[in-house]
């Protein structure tokens, strides 16, 4: 049991640095933007990105944690395997349809939240970022199921330098203003995204299980209305 407790709490410190990585580029963005944008910029981003988060929360549907409990709820590694395979396939499926309406979407959204449609690219940038850090979530959530502790910081790591980089390109260097920043979250979050969706399928395989999707889902939307609660507050 002590080695065990060890195990857990190595891990846990080395997670605690990805967690600190992941918070870190908020913290040094938040003054280059009050720095840089107008008040009233600022006011819409923040509206924007609260709005958008939302909507993230709901189409996520709760699929990290829910991976997590059926893949501890499989026996043997292939079962589990399949599981996070078909997770992630399936998540990215939906983020095509996703993607599908995300400009009708965020005109809906802008109207409702804003008043006007001046702002829905803005909600589509916005949109298109979630979409794609949710998928990088499902990833971060495969090396926390492996106990892979320093990938896990390493993804986190990479896609704070990619974040503040893009970020300070677009917002100060380009001065793109709000869409700078929107369109910073969806370079670093794909990018990252991309590269964990490579890694996971190259460890699990390819393989698709409508059994388990459903499964998953029975898990995971019953976890929705707390993380939409949370997201609001």
């Amino acid at each position: 049991m002590t080695t065990e407790l060890q195990q857990v709490w190595r891990h846990a410190r080395v997670y605690a640095l990805g967690t600190l990585a992941n918070r870190a580029a908020g913290v040094v963005l938040v003054p280059v933007y009050a720095h840089v944008l107008p008040a009233s910029e600022f006011g819409v981003y923040a509206v924007i990105a609260t709005a958008t988060e939302v909507v993230g929360v709901l189409f996520g549907v709760g699929l990290v944690n829910a991976m997590a409990v059926v893949y501890f709820a499989r026996g043997g590694q292939a079962d589990r395997n399949l599981v996070v395979s078909t997770t992630v396939l399936g998540f990215w499926v939906l983020v095509g349809l996703g993607a599908l309406v995300v400009r009708p979407l965020a005109l809906g959204l802008s109207r409702l939240v804003l008043g006007s449609s001046e702002h829905q690219w803005l909600f589509v940038l916005a949109l298109l970022g979630v979409l794609v850090n949710l998928a990088g979530d499902l990833g971060l959530g495969y090396l926390r199921l492996r106990s892979r502790s320093w990938a896990y910081v390493g993804a986190a790591l990479g896609k704070t330098v990619l974040l503040l980089s893009a970020n300070i390109v677009g917002v100060v260097v380009l001065g793109l203003g709000a869409a700078g920043i929107f369109a910073g979250a969806l370079i670093a979050g794909g990018a990252i995204a991309v590269v964990l969706t490579a890694v996971v399928l190259r460890d699990v395989g390819v393989r698709f299980s409508r059994p388990r999707l459903v499964e998953m889902l029975k898990v995971g939307l019953p976890l929705s209305p707390a993380r939409l609660a949370d997201a609001l507050t």
